[in-house]
């Protein structure tokens, strides 16, 4: 590794913590005599005391600069202006938010591509703070944390793309876009992977999370899940390969027709919601009601089709 840009991608936050961490463990970097620079990217931020503090932040250091644009494009679009705006070979993405832990984060990486020379691709990991509430979001992603360990992310190493904190060569970021059909929330990781899988990119993974703290409600993550429903209906096609949800609900209309899943979730799928979004949720319901409400979309899609055929 010869220069490194790490790029963050704002909206409405204020990052200035994070900024001033990266700063300050850059210089293990700039020691070796690896350029470096951080890239802070306003995604159409309103916010005025964020604003403030994020450029106090990045004035504060040689390392950083801050773009400011004025029209909020979505993350697709803002990340692939940070991978034009970014000025050196490798290319670290790291979404607002994000707190670094360990002091050797850099090293890590450089440490990796020294091990690995041929590698175009180095994901981390993350792992999440306890917050101060009943997160249902936590709770999920706790009981589910086996999946996402450094063991099993390389059994897979395409299947667990994290863009919100990934390390890329130039070249892969130039050729491989973030695709920016994906102006909602959801997928966009999985689609990521599956460009990465069907170019043959070399991809490694490694133990060095960040920490991510948890600021959401239960009730912003469950809308954020049902808004990836809908971003996977769209998707479901080029994903059906790459998506377990859609692998479960294939095996599960064999036996179960689908107007019966979605009826389900007319019966039941409200209850469900009230506890998920409330003040003790069940995380073990939240597949649950993912595919439950996953076929509801499916049916009102469908039938909107119908009609529109007519």
């Amino acid at each position: 590794m010869r220069s490194l840009s790490v790029l963050i991608p704002v909206y409405n936050k204020d990052c200035s913590l994070q900024v001033k961490r990266l700063c300050h463990l850059a210089g293990s970097l700039t020691m070796r005599g690896i350029d470096v620079e951080i890239v802070v990217m306003e995604d159409g931020s309103t916010h005025e005391v964020s604003l403030r503090s994020n450029a106090e932040a990045c004035a504060a250091s040689p390392l950083c600069r801050h773009i400011i644009n004025k029209e909020n494009v979505g993350i697709a679009r803002v990340k692939n202006r940070l991978i034009r705006a970014a000025g050196n070979e490798w290319l670290l993405f790291q979404d607002t938010g994000l707190h670094v832990s360990s002091d050797d984060f850099f090293k890590k990486y450089v440490s990796a591509l020294e091990e690995c020379p041929g590698a175009q691709v180095v994901c981390g990991g993350i792992c999440n703070e306890k917050p101060d509430f009943c997160s249902l979001r936590y709770r999920y992603e706790t009981a589910t944390a086996s999946r996402r360990s450094v063991e099993a992310r390389r059994k897979d190493p395409y299947a667990s793309m994290l863009l919100s904190c990934i390390l890329l060569h130039r070249s892969v970021a130039e050729h491989i876009p973030v695709d920016e059909r994906f102006v909602t929330y959801g997928y966009e990781d999985v689609m990521y992977g599956r460009r990465l899988r069907e170019e043959h990119v070399k991809v490694l993974h490694i133990d060095n999370p960040v920490t991510d703290t948890i600021d959401e409600d239960n009730e912003a993550y469950v809308r954020k899940t049902e808004q990836a429903m809908h971003t996977l209906y769209l998707f479901r096609k080029e994903l059906k390969n790459e998506v377990r949800l859609l692998q479960m609900m294939e095996k599960l209309r064999r036996w179960v027709p689908l107007a019966a899943i979605s009826g389900f979730y007319r019966l039941f799928g409200g209850v469900i919601r009230r506890n998920l979004a409330g003040s003790a949720p069940w995380w073990r319901l939240f597949n649950v009601y993912k595919m439950a409400y996953y076929a509801d979309v499916v049916r009102k899609s469908t039938e909107t089709e119908k009609r529109n055929a007519f």
